[in-house]
């Protein structure tokens, strides 16, 4: 070996000792795991609605370092909480920021105590919290008691044991046997003092404490935030007949007022028994006979029918190209454009026009995939089209349309004006001492406006657009309609001129790959002219194949264990 070769294997063997000493896994002392081994809770009921809370929880810190851990406590159903004392390891520690110090944070809701200390890992530290909570005990039902989360809901650690203890004055029995919800608990009881134990609490699961006295056991008057409460209550039930009046009131005379609209100017409808067409009945293009079908409503289906007729008709042809881009590659069709738009409908030069027109000009091919990027424009346009050519024929009713407009317009007004009296009914009655009953009201008269309008939407999409001519033609069209329906059902009377001659037709009406199926089944096997692949003009199963891809291209572009309970006390706990 040369000294050359020498010093590149001593390089290598370098090298791969520094990968495998980056690559190698850490000791214990940077991995980083706590938990809390003991979580104790003790709560003692005082005179004047107080209770004062001791909290002192063990931490086992496993790696680390860890320099901090902290306490949360919202500021809900009590009236004030003071924060007398923090401690570590059992000794009182002045507020600082610093190790061996801890952070207050009283004007906060919620409250934050942080204990700072000196870097921890494979030890425990036992913290301590000290503070006296008023205006918590409070009225439930035909009792009166505390509803106290002594866990809050957020801890990212487990707790091996809790225990939770309530004292209270001795002279007195609670109304019902106190309950801990949360987890499963045993529990020991002595005169004036209940004593809960709990095992292996999940990171994240609350412990609600719930213990209730006879009236007049505690308080003599409910505490300021409930009375506010309960008077947000009365003043909504007082209000509460009236704004039922109201939003029924609004409701009646809205669909009184539709009613009467609708006799009014609705005029006369003409039904016709659709029967069996066994041909189109008139000279209707795809498109039109399906918009004639559900006037007002462009569908990527009408799309893809206008393509293929086009195609047929000589104005463009369809070209099989090679996979496309990306892992999994698909076919992809070039559209070749033979001819200008001239004796198109208006309908077929909005799609001629999208498809073949640029900035600079009039181009001669585009690739199909690119079309779905181009719906959300071509159908607003297909739709004004559709409907200036069916109301130029007789068949659609301009004074009816607008009046289907106007109706829109006052159900979404109503809608508009709904909403946030919704919002604002409910923040007044949530959060208003004065104003509880108007934002009752306020409630009523957004709910009677719902009702109108969903009323107003409705009779609007009900709202017949064609005139007499127009509602005979379509029920000629649901005729053939329903007719190629059951020729792709039955699977039989078929014949070779109608694949293609009624093709349109069908993805028009959205059944143009089961129309093709159904021919490939009975053995047909057309030659289909406008369609080319790499051999020559396509086959049956190159024209299901690009009926497929149609299909998707315009209707992808178109259009498109136990749980915490509430109550005082709770907020979060953790360490870092």
């Amino acid at each position: 070996m040369t000294v050359r070769q020498l010093r590149l294997v001593l390089l290598l063997a370098t090298l791969i000792g520094l990968l495998a000493l980056l690559g190698a896994p850490r000791g214990n002392a940077d991995a980083r795991a706590y938990y809390a081994e003991r979580y104790d809770v003790v709560l003692q009921i005082q005179a004047e609605n107080r209770i004062q809370v001791e909290e002192t929880v063990t931490f086992r810190f496993e790696g680390g370092p860890y320099t901090y851990a902290f306490r949360q406590l919202t500021l809900d159903q009590l009236e004030h909480v003071e924060i007398q004392s923090a401690s570590l390891d059992g000794v009182t520690l002045p507020e600082g920021n610093q190790p061996n110090q801890v952070e207050i944070k009283r004007n906060a809701d919620p409250i934050e105590i942080t204990w700072h200390f000196p870097p921890t890992q494979d030890a425990t530290r036992t913290l301590g919290l000290r503070y006296l909570v008023s205006g918590h005990i409070h009225l439930r039902d035909n009792a009166e008691g505390i509803l106290w989360q002594a866990i809050p809901e957020e801890h990212e650690y487990t707790i091996r044991q809790a225990r939770i203890t309530v004292r209270y004055p001795s002279h007195l029995t609670p109304a019902e046997t106190p309950q801990l919800r949360g987890a499963q608990y045993t529990t020991t009881h002595t005169r004036g003092e209940f004593v809960f134990t709990a095992q292996d609490i999940p990171a994240n699961q609350g412990i609600t404490i719930e213990m209730l006295f006879p009236r007049g056991s505690l308080i003599a008057q409910p505490p300021d935030w409930q009375a506010r409460l309960l008077a947000r209550g009365a003043q909504a039930r007082q209000m509460a007949p009236w704004a039922i009046g109201l939003g029924l009131g609004v409701a009646l005379l809205s669909l009184i007022g539709v009613w009467l609209y609708r006799r009014q100017r609705q005029g006369s409808t003409v039904i016709i028994p659709p029967g069996i067409i066994s041909n189109p009945p008139d000279a209707l293009s795809p498109a039109q006979a399906a918009f004639l079908l559900n006037p007002g409503a462009a569908t990527p289906a009408q799309i893809a029918a206008v393509l293929i007729h086009l195609a047929q008709r000589g104005w463009l042809r369809l070209e099989a190209t090679p996979a496309g881009r990306g892992l999994f590659k698909t076919r992809d069709y070039t559209l070749h454009r033979l001819r200008d738009k001239t004796g198109l409908h208006d309908h077929e030069q909005v799609l001629f026009q999208a498809l073949f027109t640029t900035r600079q000009g009039w181009q001669d091919t585009i690739r199909l995939s690119r079309l779905g990027n181009k719906l959300p424009g071509i159908l607003p346009a297909l739709k004004q089209a559709l409907t200036r050519e069916l109301i130029a024929q007789g068949l659609l009713d301009a004074h009816r349309l607008d009046e289907r407009k106007r109706l829109n317009a006052l159900a979404v007004l109503a809608f508009l004006i709904e909403f946030p009296l919704l919002i604002v009914g409910l923040l007044l009655v949530l959060g208003s001492d004065q104003l509880a009953g108007v934002g009752t009201l306020g409630l009523g008269l957004a709910g009677g406006l719902m009702v109108a309008g969903s009323a107003l939407l409705l009779t609007a999409n009900a709202w017949p657009l064609l005139t007499p001519q127009g509602e005979t033609r379509a029920a000629r069209w649901k005729g053939f309609k329903q007719y190629l329906g059951q020729l792709v059902k039955q699977r039989s009377g078929l014949q070779g001129e109608w694949l293609e001659a009624y093709l349109p037709y069908a993805l028009a009406f959205g059944s143009g790959l089961q129309w093709a199926e159904a021919f490939r089944e009975q053995g047909f096997a057309p030659t289909v002219s406008w369609l080319l692949t790499a051999s020559g003009a396509g086959g049956m199963d190159d024209l299901l194949g690009a009926i497929a891809a149609t299909s998707v291209v315009t209707s992808s572009g178109g259009d498109g264990g136990g749980a915490g309970a509430g109550g005082g006390g709770g907020g979060a706990s953790g360490a870092g």
